[in-house]
């Protein structure tokens, strides 16, 4: 039996549902606009979309940000050749010289 494709971030659910809420709310106002006897172009909801969109991610990254896993490396122990907080790729700065 083949095993059902699914999300690798346990992320996935929460950033589909802001997606979900900002495509709402560009529909409302499509919806709006045209009870206003306003045609609804993509020009006029475009920045509406950016505008709840970028709601939207500033929402999951601040559930991402409450994770303290996600705040320093994995495998952060004594004697460890990467310090807490610093960036991995300093690791294999002047690696292959």
């Amino acid at each position: 039996t083949e095993v059902p494709a699914r999300s690798s971030s346990p992320y996935f659910l929460i950033a589909q549902a802001r997606v979900q809420d900002a495509l709402i709310a560009v529909h409302t106002a499509a919806r709006e606009m045209a009870k206003a006897g306003e045609k609804p172009t993509v020009e006029k909801l475009l920045p509406l979309a950016k505008v709840h969109l970028a709601v939207s991610a500033d929402a999951v990254e601040r559930v991402m940000a409450r994770n303290q896993f996600l705040k320093r490396p994995a495998a952060v122990s004594e004697g460890a050749t990467i310090k807490p907080g610093e960036p991995v790729a300093a690791r294999f700065e002047g690696a292959g010289k």
